[in-house]
């Protein structure tokens, strides 16, 4: 397969000392970025790993997520390309402009703690929604004392230690585990 000026992919890996992968990543970033993306990349401040995982997206969600994720970046947090790959996905499947924007004002870095796999925290940001947002309740608590009460309240209203739950998305079985405060997909 021909690529750019009649040479293929291998032909420039070759030349480059470079994987074709590398090369059809680089050449997906070249002909599909956004321009805002593509300044961020340039100004190193979103790297080329962040990047390919954005090149899927329509070039305004791409500057949307790109957005979010410099600025969660400039404020401390440390956004992996696992968390962006889930956010990616979870906006591929977003079906309304409005869970769209609810998907970008979550707390990834937080939902990433929890759900370690991008398939995992890709389902987490499209079905857990703002009425009942774990996440929320964990920003209250501000001394140990606290943490324990919410904990031994969540441990009083589950009869056993661990609770399995359906779905309403995907249909797959949510598996909380409360002693070791877990949370799997099944």
């Amino acid at each position: 397969m021909k690529a750019l000026f009649d040479y293929s992919e291998g032909d420039i890996a070759k030349r480059f000392s470079r994987s074709r992968e590398w090369v059809r990543d680089r050449l997906s970033l070249a002909l599909s970025l956004a321009p805002q993306v593509e300044e961020y990349v340039g100004n190193r401040l979103l790297t080329s790993t962040h990047a390919i995982r954005l090149c899927v997206l329509s070039k305004d969600d791409q500057t949307q997520v790109a957005d979010v994720i410099v600025e969660k970046e400039k404020a401390g947090a440390k956004i992996s390309t696992r968390v962006t790959e889930g956010v990616v996905h979870a906006i591929q499947k977003a079906d309304t402009a409005e869970l769209k924007q609810q998907i970008l004002e979550k707390p990834w870095e937080a939902y990433a703690h929890t759900f370690k796999d991008p398939k995992q925290l890709e389902q987490a940001l499209l079905t857990i929604g703002p009425q009942d947002d774990f996440i929320e309740k964990t920003r209250e608590i501000k001394t140990q004392e606290q943490a324990k009460e919410l904990f031994d309240d969540a441990l009083d209203k589950k009869a056993e230690p661990i609770t399995n739950d359906r779905c309403p998305g995907c249909g797959k079985t949510l598996r909380i585990d409360w002693v070791k405060r877990e949370v799997s997909w099944a």
